[in-house]
């Protein structure tokens, strides 16, 4: 490794520089050219002879050309500034202005001709495909799209060039005092180690930068523009360029461990080791083409792109790894396109069902990390069922009282109830609560997003009782008016939508329902039972509460388990049996009726133990205490550390036990609560699955 300082324009006049495909893309921004425009102002307004502009790091290629290992960000952009200058002095008609803009293009914007080649001139600068064609058209003045760092950064550039004090000769000039370190490798240096260790440009490499690097430097250069085009090109346009969330969800579903999002880049690498680099890169694009159809609604299917377009409304980024399974299952034929479309529509009611009740999202990176596979085998034991049929077989088979428990219909109705759905909602949330109260899942729908997002807002939430109470409003809700105030103010029974909400402001209830424009001549359809009312106090809040709590069962669903699970007598056993099954795995367990799919039996044990204490406290304590008389480290009435959870008041249970000690402890609360033993039911695996 060579280097040396020089000044930049020289580097670049008698070099043409091409990025290889294992670079990141183009993505300096705004921020940037406006840092660097401003150190030129600077540098001719304090007459400044230098100016450090960081290093360029580069690999001898063919016909003295330079492949740029880093430095691609301030290169290409002082070569859009460049092209800005040419293109500004030829605007002038000063004929010198012409002879410099010449100039400037055959030294560093386009080559000559080739000699004995096909005529046609080319650019000094290659980027990677996308970047490159952009780039092609800017230099020959085509039309643009808005959207690429090449073609905007260009027109920012551009924009300030012709704003500023100094005209585009001094611009230049300042160019010229721009001063590099230029680093030339040599062929035993490792440009791959250089690459990840730099970090010159004041953009971090993000975690797909450093998988492109990785999966491509790794081939041979003369095939690393074809894998860059038939696979990790398409990969980067399936994902949004935003390849680093996509592999983490790769990793999620393949490996069975999510990476931190810093670290995805390490798990990548450790997941290859030994891998086919070929074979797993098309992998990869396989799986972006099912990452692209969820993500950007592009199944082609009605049904599932609009399933998928209100669960995105919700942005749960945690299911993305299910997801990703389910739609790699559907592109093998293991699963319909309805099947599909009805399972989304289930992952919703499960995610929103537990929003809406604060249910904390503890546990579910796991939950998600695996259902699809439990789906699998859970049905594989199932009588005929559908696969959206088992998959709310597999989640209502969470405990009741868990984290990951499918929100039932009391609890959410509570929910629904009280929850404040104003006071610190996401907007996103909000408009997705409002978007789908007042359309149903009917075919017209109004477009309260649109309206909400217009400017100005064609559609606002209203208080229906004033967030500010009036005297006329006391006076309407009596002696308990502040305390109804408190308690309804945001909660969905007193919330609508409206156009005019400036208009109604603290009006009483009669001139908000009556006046011109008011609740009366309202086109939503939240506002028809509003209309209908002759005052407004908690009477009608809880009646509007009452119908809302109905509403929201009806468009966020809890489905049915009607999946009939084969009985395989071999594997289940009651309690007095499974003291004698240490060392076999679980399945599920049953009790009272009621059947849970669990593969860990500290989860069994620990559920056992809050179903218990919850059927009836005085008597499951006495239980407990019956166990500790034998067996002091069982149970404790002072919390004793990571090893104990609580279970009641002032009772503490120690969860990591033997399969033997949790049955016989369960066997005595059960003789203290009269309950008889074989209540409790339990499957395993079978022994030749558990071999596998």
């Amino acid at each position: 490794m060579k280097g040396y300082d020089e000044q930049l324009f020289h580097l670049m006049m008698k070099s043409d520089f091409s990025v290889p495909v294992f670079q990141r893309n183009y993505d300096w921004t705004q921020k940037q050219c406006k840092r660097l425009f401003d150190d030129l102002e600077k540098m001719l307004t304090n007459d400044t002879k230098n100016h450090f502009f960081g290093s360029i790091v580069s690999l001898e290629g063919e016909r003295d050309e330079r492949i740029l290992i880093d430095g691609q960000q301030r290169i290409t952009t002082v070569y859009l500034l460049f092209l800005a200058i040419a293109n500004a002095l030829e605007q002038t008609g000063d004929e010198k202005d012409a002879r410099m803009a010449a100039s400037i293009r055959s030294n560093y914007i386009i080559d000559n001709p080739d000699d004995g080649g096909d005529g046609k001139p080319k650019l000094r600068l290659k980027l990677v495909k996308d970047d490159n064609d952009m780039l092609t058209a800017v230099t020959y003045g085509m039309k643009t799209m808005h959207g690429s760092s090449v073609s905007d950064n260009y027109a920012y550039l551009a924009k300030r060039l012709a704003e500023s004090f100094f005209g585009p000769r001094d611009i230049y000039e300042a160019c010229k005092r721009l001063v590099i370190i230029n680093i030339k490798l040599e062929t035993s240096d490792n440009p791959q180690l250089v690459f990840e260790s730099l970090n010159s440009t004041g953009l971090d490499l993000s975690e797909g930068d450093k998988i492109r690097n990785f999966v491509l430097m790794d081939i041979p250069a003369h095939e690393q523009e074809v894998y860059y085009t038939q696979y990790w090109n398409r990969i980067e346009k399936n994902t949004g360029y935003d390849v680093s969330s996509f592999i983490r969800h790769y990793l999620t579903v393949v490996d069975r461990k999510t990476p931190n999002k810093s670290a995805v880049y390490e798990a990548f690498r450790d997941f290859s080791d030994g891998q086919d680099i070929r074979m797993l890169m098309s992998e990869l694009r396989d799986y972006s083409e099912r990452y692209r159809e969820f993500t950007r609604f592009e199944s082609g299917v009605g049904a599932v792109d609009d399933a998928m377009r209100r669960l995105n409304l919700l942005g749960f980024d945690i299911t993305s790894p299910y997801l990703l399974a389910l739609y790699t299952a559907r592109s093998k034929g293991e699963v319909t396109w309805d099947e599909v479309a009805r399972s989304i529509k289930l992952i919703e009611s499960y995610m929103f069902r537990r929003w809406v009740c604060n249910v904390p999202t503890n546990g579910l990176n796991k939950v998600f990390m695996t259902l699809h596979d439990d789906v699998l085998r859970e049905r594989g034991k199932a009588e005929e069922s559908t696969y959206d049929q088992m998959l709310a077989h597999v989640l209502l088979g969470k405990s009741d009282t868990g984290i990951t428990r499918f929100v039932r219909d009391e609890e959410f109705r509570s929910g629904v109830e009280t929850r404040d759905f104003f006071t610190g909602v996401k907007k996103e949330y909000k408009l997705f609560v409002f978007q789908y109260l007042e359309n149903g899942d009917g075919p017209e729908q109004l477009d309260v997003r649109g309206a909400f997002e217009a400017n100005p807002p064609k559609l606002t939430i209203e208080h229906i009782m004033p967030q500010t109470l009036t005297p006329i409003w006391r006076r309407d809700l009596g002696d308990l008016a502040d305390a109804i105030h408190a308690k309804w103010l945001n909660r969905i029974a007193n919330l609508t939508l409206t156009g005019f909400n400036p208009k109604y402001s603290n009006r009483p209830f009669a001139e908000k329902r009556d006046m011109e424009d008011g609740f009366k001549d309202s086109h939503v359809h939240m506002n028809v039972w509003v209309a209908q009312q002759d005052t407004w106090g908690e009477e009608q809040l809880e009646e509007r509460c009452a119908l809302m709590q109905d509403l929201f069962c009806e468009l966020w669903p809890m489905p049915e388990d009607l999946v009939i699970m084969k009985v395989d007598e071999s594997n289940r056993f009651t309690l007095d049996e499974i003291q004698d099954l240490s060392g076999r795995k679980i399945n599920a367990w049953t009790f009272f009726g009621d059947r849970h799919v669990e593969g860990v039996w500290k989860n069994m044990y620990t559920d056992m133990l809050s179903i218990l204490s919850d059927l009836d406290a005085a008597r499951f304590r006495k239980g407990a205490m019956v166990v500790a008389s034998h067996a002091k480290t069982y149970f404790s009435e002072k919390e004793e550390g990571s090893l104990y959870f609580k279970v009641l008041d002032n009772l503490y249970a120690r969860h990591s036990l033997s399969v033997w000690s949790m049955a016989s402890n369960l066997g005595e609360i059960f003789d203290a609560m009269d309950i008889e033993h074989d209540e409790l039911v339990v499957e395993l695996v079978n022994e030749s699955d558990e071999r596998k």
